[in-house]
């Protein structure tokens, strides 16, 4: 009897053309999901995230079977990760992980000398385990939010266990337009900043956006 394989993860930039893929997921993660009217009363739109990337911000996805499953945000300007969401039923499968490392990496490679997220006040989230795990450590409880943050040299020593995945992944996003072409048409998976195998990953600036991990290592 034939088993079936799955198909690969794909990762990739993202680009302007994938709006509509970022806000689906957005909508459809685990925890702490808004609906595109929520996201549009906070001034969260395809447009408004374009402009972001179009600026100090860049992201990276997943892709399965030509699907957005899941994606990252980050801020070089600030060294803010913005937002990280997966689909619930892509959580588990360290896509989440991959995308972070991604994020991380790139603050760094971009100058930034210490990376920050904000999230859930509540510890006994997966989001607060998950972001522990990767190294983040508690910064400051403000505003009703927990911030945490993350500094190179912790970074390293998390990726060291991982690196030839880590570094598999960056190959592959390394040529964008060669594996991105299938993707960028299509019209499923999206979101605005989002989270997904952490439980809240907002921001200051966009919290709501980047509020929303359930689960994905």
């Amino acid at each position: 009897m034939n088993s079936i394989v799955a198909p690969p993860a794909q990762y990739r930039e993202i680009t302007a053309a994938d709006m509509p893929a970022l806000f689906y997921v957005r909508t459809r993660t685990r925890e702490n999901a808004y609906t595109l009217e929520q996201l549009h009363h906070l001034d969260i739109t395809p447009e408004s995230v374009a402009q972001k990337l179009a600026s100090s911000f860049k992201g990276w996805l997943c892709a399965v079977a030509d699907q957005v499953v899941a994606f990252c945000m980050a801020n070089r300007s600030t060294g803010e990760l913005w937002v990280i969401a997966v689909l619930p039923q892509y959580e588990g499968r360290g896509i989440g992980g991959q995308l972070m490392s991604l994020a991380e990496q790139w603050l760094w490679q971009s100058g930034c000398s210490r990376a920050w997220l904000t999230t859930d006040v509540d510890t006994t989230l997966r989001a607060y385990g998950f972001y522990r795990h990767r190294g983040w450590t508690d910064w400051k409880v403000e505003a009703g939010l927990r911030w945490m943050e993350l500094f190179p040299a912790a970074a390293a020593s998390n990726e060291g266990s991982n690196h030839a995945s880590v570094r598999g992944v960056a190959q592959q996003v390394a040529q964008p337009h060669r594996r991105a072409r299938g993707f960028l048409l299509a019209h499923i998976g999206g979101g605005a900043p989002f989270n997904s195998y952490v439980d809240m990953v907002s921001c200051v600036n966009g919290g709501e956006w980047g509020s929303a991990l359930s689960a994905s290592r």
